[in-house]
């Protein structure tokens, strides 16, 4: 049972400490699912594309097949089957490709970019948690879930933590629920970043990691406010030009 995030004994981390978290920097431009318009989305290729492009960040999804691999893809079924009935195996034979394994994306980024890694479904978080222990520092990444138990979890496992919301009326829920599990940011849907939503995150001392950012004007919105630390999009590219144009102010540290 993992009980906290360590490394094991005879294993490296390529870690640069410039990558850390615990470092203010200039507001993040994140890979969505790697450079995912123009390689596949969560692949080796993409995440490797994003990285080249100068991406701070990369975000991945996970998933655990039913012989317990740790697979990045986004879609819980392929056609008429879960990919928890699978195995890895047939997961690849049904998917008409072999999705990349956790382990290999890591491979790829650990040590030159930072990771935010989303959790599909509760009860992976250890799994998950004793995987990136081998590759990466705690410093370098983030775990992020729409499950409160999840975020909940990893937190007890050492390790940052955010809560994903996509749309929600009552805002103040929101707010109450990231408290309550723990988590160190919360990661909103465009369409519940707005303004009131931003400056209750600046008040309240929360960063936001806003998802999926994909217009450079608003990018350019997001980038200049205090309270976001970071816009996650499907064009790291454009991202990274508006950054560059309109200079960015520092985000809020993570503790």
């Amino acid at each position: 049972m993992v009980t906290a995030f360590r490394h094991k004994e005879g294993v490296t981390p390529q870690v640069r400490p410039r990558l850390s978290l615990e470092a203010t920097r200039p507001p993040l431009v994140v890979a969505h699912r790697g450079a995912c318009r123009l390689a596949p989305e969560n692949s080796v290729a993409a995440v490797d594309l994003a990285i080249r492009l100068g991406a701070d960040m990369v975000e991945f999804d996970v998933r655990r097949t039913r012989d317990g691999a740790l697979v990045v893809h986004h879609d819980a079924t392929l056609g008429a089957c879960r990919l928890a009935d699978l195995t890895y195996d047939e997961l690849g034979r049904v998917a008409g490709h072999t999705p990349d394994r956790l382990e290999a994306i890591l491979r790829v980024a650990a040590g030159r970019v930072l990771l935010d890694v989303e959790l599909k479904e509760e009860g992976d978080e250890e799994a998950v948690v004793e995987v990136l222990a081998r590759y990466t520092s705690p410093a370098d990444l983030i775990v992020t879930s729409f499950s409160a138990r999840s975020v909940a979890a990893v937190k007890r496992l050492g390790v940052r933590a955010g809560l994903l919301c996509e749309w929600e009326a009552d805002r103040e829920a929101v707010f109450a629920r990231a408290h309550g599990c723990g988590a160190d940011l919360i990661a909103p849907h465009v369409r519940l970043a707005d303004d009131a939503f931003v400056r209750q995150a600046s008040l309240r001392d929360v960063p936001l990691l806003v998802w999926t950012v994909n217009d450079a004007r608003r990018i350019g919105r997001y980038l200049a406010r205090p309270s976001v630390m970071g816009v996650i999009t499907d064009v790291p590219d454009r991202a990274l030009a508006v950054r560059d144009a309109v200079g960015g102010q520092p985000t809020v540290t993570m503790r």
